[in-house]
């Protein structure tokens, strides 16, 4: 049995890469090829695609740059952590997680519960 289709799981992280872009007025590469500095914009991609999406800790690694699944969990934990102590990380990443839940058209919103498993 396989997994969905690259497309199908590529799509969802293109839109929040491009959403993240817009809302810090840099470059998709800024995100995917910068060096330490773009951790938080990084971190704030896994977060929205683990939580809204669901994807594979693998997966969003290859989509940000062909990052390993080690790294990219860092990310989402990363994150969590962020999301208890800085509030323009909240912020960020809850307006992401806003504009990706528009695009998935969800007969109900889902609530951001349970910060992190």
């Amino acid at each position: 049995m396989t997994g969905p289709s690259p497309e199908i799981i590529l799509a969802p992280i293109e839109a929040i890469l491009a959403d993240l872009a817009r809302a810090e007025r840099i470059q998709v590469d800024d995100v995917i090829s910068g060096g330490a500095g773009a951790f938080r914009w990084r971190c704030a991609v896994v977060w929205v695609a683990r939580k809204l999406h669901d994807l594979p800790f693998e997966a969003i690694g290859e989509a940000l740059g062909g990052r390993h699944r080690t790294t990219t969990r860092h990310m989402y934990e990363s994150a969590c952590a962020l999301r208890k102590t800085d509030y323009l990380f909240v912020h960020l990443t809850t307006f992401l997680f806003s504009r990706a839940q528009k695009r998935r058209k969800l007969a109900r919103p889902l609530a951001i519960e349970g910060e992190c498993q």
